[in-house]
């Protein structure tokens, strides 16, 4: 296999419910220069329609002289090298279906909705872990749908392992194509809540920090001057013991955005103690918070409500995820009730 066939096939290889068949590579005429890419590759697949191949495109599966390129409408020019990595629609490995307790808040014929328990993975990651996944759980939900909608569940976002609440995944890939646009450019608003060390000065503030790598540890995100633009809006709710109730609002979409905020401004949230919550925290909380944090296996931090436009009948979907045990009692502690809140 060529390299640049190498690196389309490893990029198409790591969406978890996907399969490649095989890697193709054709060369650009010289009466074929300047026509737009997802047409000049159509033209080399018959049977695919081109809206597939414009699919193919915007995830990763096609590249120019060994450079991935994912805007369907770019050129190609004569003696370019066009690589294309094609799945097969025929193959069944894909993740296994497992019954997992997940809970759907909402769905239809094109797209699903469910709440995430705090410890689990959304997807499969390839040599790293082997326990089941939110993705496994989702295909055993929908595998009463036929073809693509049973086996091929989009991922169009994720949540850390750590955190709960709403995912949304699509059961067709051009409806993934479609959300994962969305997100992109910020039209869906993600709602969080956490509980968090200390008690804010102010009851409604704004946190503006830019993002980056860490420059020590590789796994994780803090402010660093030249990163990219992150905003996350804070609005204070309740503060007892020591620990208080955050509602916040995710205006850009970076990488742990909220746990490194949250811990650049001086209130980790409990239990994350990769970003900044320390055991020794718990000492001063109440005994109902020592508890649930101990026996937790995530952090306290849930995507509460997730709202934005259907990709097909263009209504606005509105959707919250239920709090759960542990963090369903804290709340009950602090004398919130779930209807009350949004």
């Amino acid at each position: 296999m060529h390299g640049t066939e190498k690196k389309a096939q490893d990029v198409f290889l790591a969406l978890p419910f996907m399969n490649v068949s095989r890697a193709q590579r054709y060369r650009v005429e010289k009466d074929e220069n300047g026509v737009r890419l997802d047409r000049f590759v159509s033209s080399r697949l018959p049977g695919v329609s081109r809206s597939r191949v414009s699919y193919f495109v915007k995830q990763g599966y096609v590249s120019i002289n060994g450079q991935v390129i994912k805007k369907p409408a770019a050129p190609v020019k004569a003696g370019d090298v066009v690589d294309v990595v094609v799945p097969d629609e025929n193959r069944n490995e894909y993740p296994p279906a497992v019954a997992l307790p997940v809970q759907v808040l909402f769905e239809d014929r094109w797209l699903l909705v469910v709440n995430k328990p705090a410890g689990i993975l959304v997807h499969p990651v390839p040599g790293v872990n082997r326990e089941p996944t939110l993705l496994n759980a989702v295909i055993h939900k929908i595998r009463g749908f036929s073809g693509n909608e049973a086996r091929r569940p989009g991922i169009v976002h994720r949540l850390d392992r750590p955190v709960s609440g709403a995912v949304v995944f699509a059961k067709k890939p051009e409806i993934a194509v479609a959300l994962r646009e969305l997100f992109a450019s910020r039209e869906v608003e993600k709602i969080y809540w956490a509980f968090v060390w200390g008690v804010p000065e102010r009851k409604e503030f704004l946190i503006s920090a830019p993002l980056g790598p860490h420059p020590h540890r590789r796994r994780k995100i803090t402010v660093v001057e030249k990163g990219r633009v992150a905003l996350t809006r804070v609005e204070v709710i309740k503060e007892r013991e020591h620990v208080s109730l955050l509602k916040l609002q995710i205006l850009t979409g970076r990488k742990h955005q909220i746990r490194a905020h949250l811990e650049y401004a001086g209130h980790p949230i409990v239990n994350d103690r990769e970003y900044g919550f320390k055991p020794s925290m718990l000492d001063k909380c109440a005994a109902v918070i020592r508890n649930a944090a101990g026996e937790y296996p995530g952090i306290f931090l849930h995507a509460r409500q997730i709202s934005f436009k259907h990709p097909v009948t263009d209504k606005k979907i509105c959707v919250s995820a239920p709090f759960r045990g542990h963090f369903a009692r804290i709340l009950e502690f602090y004398g919130i009730e779930e209807n009350h809140i949004s």
